[in-house]
């Protein structure tokens, strides 16, 4: 594999306790109508170097984005850190000596903050477009092959080669045109189209049935 200063970070952690908080149960993928929708984020895509830290930016990037965005501010990397580390501290493994955290962790650490209220979870793409498209951007933990490092030409990520580890990035659109998820990744602005990718809706499928979850709050409106 080429040298490449892009860090990664998701761990895998499923709970059967999902089961009870499905994003299927507020939005049923078949009431809600395919379009082309694209939630706009108020700062520039952040870049976690080669730190280990995707969830907490991916969390943070859902933060800045619409449609809530009275809790965004932009946090500086020793705080995007720290966040880190208090996600390690709320996650399902004991310590720190390991590298990454859990999508739940995120959520945790946010929900004790005040800052979102219950979270949601998706067993398959469809359910995370409905949710996409109906709600607002949703954050997806998944495998990462290493065919998804470099976009191609057209802008797609492609799940192929063998599996480098596991990543967390920020679903924030839906292309009828592609039948793809427009993703907001956290290696700057000078990877892909602006820190931003495709990936097609067959394989987002394919990644969150293979050990994935794609995850929403409901974010608390500060008054």
């Amino acid at each position: 594999m080429p040298d490449r200063n892009y860090g990664l970070g998701r761990l895998p952690a499923k709970d059967p306790r999902d089961l009870r908080f499905l994003m299927a149960a507020v939005v049923e993928p078949d009431d809600v109508p395919l379009r082309t929708l694209y939630w706009p984020m108020f700062d520039k895509v952040l870049d976690q170097g080669a730190l280990p830290h995707c969830v907490s930016y991916a969390w943070h990037h859902f933060l800045i984005s619409a449609p809530v965005t009275s809790q965004a501010e932009s946090y500086s990397s020793d705080q995007l850190t720290a966040f880190y580390r208090e996600c390690q501290e709320n996650d399902e493994w004991d310590g720190s000596d390991y590298q990454g955290t859990s999508v739940r962790a995120g959520a945790k650490v946010l929900q004790s903050r005040g800052i979102i209220g219950e979270y949601r979870w998706a067993l398959n793409a469809a359910e995370a477009r409905a949710f996409l498209l109906s709600r607002g951007p949703v954050i997806v933990g998944t495998n990462w092959y290493d065919g998804m490092f470099d976009p191609g030409p057209d802008g797609f990520i492609k799940p192929t080669g063998p599996i480098v580890g596991g990543h967390a990035y920020q679903l924030i659109g839906y292309s009828v045109a592609r039948d793809a998820v427009r993703i907001a990744n956290s290696w700057g602005a000078d990877w892909g189209q602006t820190g931003r990718c495709w990936l097609s809706f067959a394989d987002l499928d394919r990644l969150i049935r293979e050990d994935g979850e794609a995850c929403s709050a409901m974010e608390i409106r500060r008054r």
